[in-house]
């Protein structure tokens, strides 16, 4: 690792954000040289913007799919988090205007019930969580980022961790692991629908993306606990717009509606 470039490229990012204003990734582009570099970024650029409000209120996992992987020259998911700000609930509203450039996902999430641990196998963590579905709005401090960026710029700009819509949880009693990867959903925008997506293109089944998480984060002595949302990754990915947008999922899960002005 080297220091100062962790720290030139963390302090850009930061700065980045505070004012508003985008950077070039060319610059950047061989100044972190591992994961352990993109990582460290991360986490300075997070403690620095939310200060002693720095609890990590969900994580998201990224590249859940092999071309996502490839697209990185990587062969695993990425993860970035988010503090409590940047939580949207189902029907609130977004300013357009506020972000970078951002997209809108589709995509299944878990709320944590008990500490997920390690060794546990898919049914165990499925009993630990409710699900929910959810809307992430990934955003990048780069600009013209995406599938330019090394991976590890893209963990130090937080895996695009911008904003999570959540809606509202639904107990798993009824629900095996199978399920999880056969949920269809369904996204409109203004009423127009926008096809159909499903959650097995999230490494098969979005409770494989949240074991990789809970084994990822337990290599750094951390853990997922209660109270933490995770969101698994993108089965659709579509320009955030104006207007309104919802996605009605199966399975029981519900429905997320969010308001972009």
């Amino acid at each position: 690792m080297s220091k100062n470039n962790v720290d030139e490229v963390s302090n850009s990012l930061v700065l980045a954000n505070e004012d508003r204003h985008s950077l070039a990734w060319q610059p950047f582009k061989a100044m972190l040289n591992d994961e352990s570099d993109g990582y460290s970024v991360q986490e300075l650029v997070y403690n620095a913007l939310n200060g002693e409000n720095n609890k990590v209120a969900a994580y998201k996992v990224s590249l859940t799919s092999e071309k996502s992987q490839k697209g990185y020259n990587y062969n695993q998911p990425i993860f970035g988090k988010l503090s409590a700000n940047q939580l949207v609930l189902s029907g609130g509203t977004v300013v357009l205007n506020e972000q970078f450039k951002p997209f809108l996902e589709v995509e299944v999430a878990f709320k944590v019930n008990d500490t997920l641990l390690p060794g546990d196998d898919l049914t165990t963590l499925l009993s630990k969580v409710d699900a929910l579905p959810a809307f992430e709005l990934p955003d990048s401090r780069f600009r013209d980022w995406f599938r330019k960026l090394s991976k590890e710029l893209f963990m130090a700009d937080d895996a695009m961790a911008n904003l999570l819509v959540v809606g509202k949880s639904v107990a798993t009693t009824d629900l095996n692991p199978l399920d999880l990867a056969d949920v269809t959903m369904e996204l409109e925008h203004d009423g127009n629908a926008l096809g159909q997506s499903k959650s097995s293109s999230v490494l098969g089944n979005p409770l494989n993306s949240l074991k990789w998480l809970v084994e990822k984060l337990d290599n750094s002595g951390n853990c997922l606990t209660k109270g933490q949302f995770v969101t698994t990754g993108t089965s659709k990915t579509v320009d955030l717009a104006k207007g309104s947008w919802r996605a009605n999922f199966s399975k029981g899960l519900g429905f997320v509606t969010l308001n972009v002005k």
